[in-house]
């Protein structure tokens, strides 16, 4: 059965904030950010936590994405407009290593880590794309920003009912799956160093 949570939004000071919503069975997820703003050259730590807010325990792989850049949305505050994500060669994945971070989430329980990417003008000579930036860049992936200034980032997470870790795990072991996002967050990307 699928929930369906009217998105409300707050303008505060430098954030606009939302409600979390999810599809599915009570997974929340909630980004956080050192800081607002950033310049080329710094890192950005994504810090992601996924909670289980349903009444039952699930299990979940808490980066089922291949690539990093696939776990976040960022569009332009001035027109809505959505940034680019770039996926650059094959990865490669050991499913019986994933399914061993497969973590069980009782009730009110979280998992939680971080992603970090470059903030850069340019991709590295490896990824063969020379076309200007900015970018954040991620390890085997980017998002190419539409220009400087101020974007709505949020993290989304999705978990296919056909994920290939379901298979390296025991049978009565079976994963959340569904969508879920977080809040939008303002950021700020500026060229200043």
């Amino acid at each position: 059965m699928r929930r369906h949570v009217v998105i409300l939004g707050f303008i505060l000071g430098e954030a606009i904030f939302s409600l979390p919503y999810s599809y599915g069975n009570g997974l929340d997820v909630k980004l956080r950010l050192q800081k607002q703003k950033f310049s080329l050259g710094e890192t950005v730590h994504f810090h992601i936590e996924l909670r289980n807010t349903s009444s039952r325990s699930v299990r979940v792989l808490p980066q089922p994405r291949i690539f990093p850049a696939d776990n976040f949305q960022l569009r332009r505050v001035a027109d809505g407009k959505e940034a680019e994500i770039l996926r650059y060669g094959e990865q490669s994945l050991n499913y019986n290593r994933l399914a061993k971070e497969v973590a069980l989430l009782r009730p009110n329980q979280s998992i939680a880590h971080t992603i970090e990417a470059k903030f850069s003008n340019e991709l590295p000579a490896f990824y063969n794309d020379t076309r200007p930036g900015p970018y954040l860049v991620f390890p085997g992936s980017a998002i190419r920003l539409l220009g400087f200034g101020r974007y709505q980032v949020r993290a989304v997470f999705h978990l296919s009912l056909h994920h290939p870790v379901q298979a390296f795990l025991p049978p009565q072991q079976i994963l959340w799956h569904g969508d879920s996002a977080s809040e939008w967050i303002v950021i700020d990307f500026t060229s200043k160093t």
